[in-house]
């Protein structure tokens, strides 16, 4: 397996209460640290756990009691622990936790702490990381005519006129850049919209394509040294010309077919509008600097965009969301814990839905990002969260199929829809060495 050349492992892990809507302490204050501080764990390491200390804030003594439990990503216990206390006043008890590496296979770790005294209740959650770079994906998702099937798809995308036209919006440009709205034809009628910025500044810039959430428009996003390009894919925002969707729509819109399925069309409208800032040369663009960045559910759009032109120089995923769908369908813990996996779910349960999980499965297995890792080239940067719809072992299928040998990865345990500001300042020195 290629090792990680460079990662970048950024952590906030003190987890610690206080009240909010009054100047007071709470009964009890708590602290749950991994005994390392990345909280990123190997077989090579002396132990494996979290060290508890619990505070007495109250003048009298708190009984209680605690339990401290460890699952897996399939959502099943492998380890527990539990005890009970007594805590004289403003003193403290501290426990450590170790956990057997016996117990721990490659992948990451949700972790539960119980706590209720009889002054105080409440749940705290950790995660952690176990040789998070040896989680494996055995059995290749790629179709047998994968290739035959996107090709097909780009000749259709070849023999429609992309009439590309962009409208300068003096109302939004500012005194560093000029805004236009650009507009394009993809395939099956649809015409595509979005937001342009340029750099008022002389000379060639690097360009940012961001693909947003599908819950998120496009917008302008005016920058001083960047061009930025965002598109409202088919079906939303702008680009509702021919049918306007949900989000949820976007995994499953006539999944009883491949090539009706609504993301085989959706992802050749990321194609064209990448393919439209390769055009622009009005745009001062510096083809040799463009990025792709996908955000939240956008992520299997980027990928795909990158995979299938080739041509970027980098590609951002943050907070991935629908990596590896059929293996994280496979739980059902995991399915009934998100958004993503229960619209697939409900969707699969329709009667008027003529579909079955396998039948789904082999639908997706064109459209997941594990597909198409391997045929990725360029520089590539990952913001991983581990609260959010998108397992952390799923997303290490996709970092360790990936054939380039450095993998530049963040991982915030305590983020949710959300990556910090560790992360974004991380983003932009990413971005400085690309430009």
């Amino acid at each position: 397996m290629i090792q990680f050349t460079k990662i970048f492992f950024f952590f906030s892990i003190i987890v610690a209460f206080t009240n909010s809507f009054a100047q007071i302490k709470l009964p009890l204050s708590i602290q749950l640290k991994p005994y390392k501080k990345d909280a990123l764990f190997h077989s090579d390491d002396d132990k494996i756990g979290f060290a508890l200390k619990l505070k007495n804030e109250v003048k009298d003594i708190q009984r209680g009691n605690y339990y401290f439990d460890v699952r897996n990503d399939s959502g099943r216990s492998i380890f527990n622990d539990h005890n009970g206390f007594a805590i004289n006043e403003h003193s403290s008890f501290s426990k450590d936790i170790t956990l057997d590496k016996k117990q721990l296979n490659a992948g990451c770790y949700e972790v539960k702490i119980y706590i209720q005294t009889n002054y105080y209740k409440d749940t705290l959650k950790h995660f952690f990381c176990y040789n998070a770079e040896e989680v494996a994906f055995a059995d290749s998702t790629k179709p047998t005519d994968f290739f035959q099937f996107w090709e097909e798809a780009k000749r259709e995308l070849v023999n429609t006129n992309p009439l590309f036209r962009a409208t300068k919006i003096d109302t939004l440009c500012d005194k560093f850049a000029n805004v236009y709205l650009v507009q394009f034809q993809s395939t099956e009628n649809n015409i595509i919209k979005g937001w342009l910025s340029v750099p008022k500044e002389y000379g060639k810039f690097p360009a940012l394509y961001k693909l947003y959430d599908l819950k998120q428009p496009s917008y302008p996003d005016r920058q001083r040294e960047a061009v930025t390009f965002s598109i409202d894919i088919r079906g939303s925002g702008m680009s509702t010309n021919a049918v306007a969707l949900s989000s949820q729509d976007y995994f499953v819109l006539n999944a009883d077919y491949k090539r009706r399925f609504i993301l085989r069309g959706v992802y050749m409208d990321c194609l064209r509008g990448l393919d439209f800032l390769f055009r622009n040369d009005s745009a001062k663009i510096d083809n040799k600097k463009i990025v792709v960045m996908g955000f939240g559910q956008a992520a299997p759009m980027a990928v795909a965009t990158v995979a299938l032109d080739g041509r970027a120089a980098g590609l951002s995923l943050e907070r991935p969301v629908g990596i590896d769908i059929p293996n994280f369908l496979q739980n059902d813990d995991a399915l009934y814990r998100s958004a993503v996996g229960n619209t697939i779910r409900n969707y699969i349960s329709n009667p008027n839905n003529k579909t079955n999980i396998f039948q789904f499965q082999q639908t997706w297995s064109y459209f997941d990002p594990i597909a198409f890792a391997s045929l990725i080239r360029c520089k590539f940067l990952m913001g991983l969260t581990l609260r959010n719809d998108c397992p952390p072992k799923t997303a290490y299928h996709f970092i360790n199929k990936l054939s380039i040998g450095r993998r530049d990865i963040y991982v915030c345990p305590e983020c949710n829809n959300e990556m910090n500001s560790a992360f974004i300042e991380l983003q932009k020195l990413w971005l400085h060495e690309i430009y």
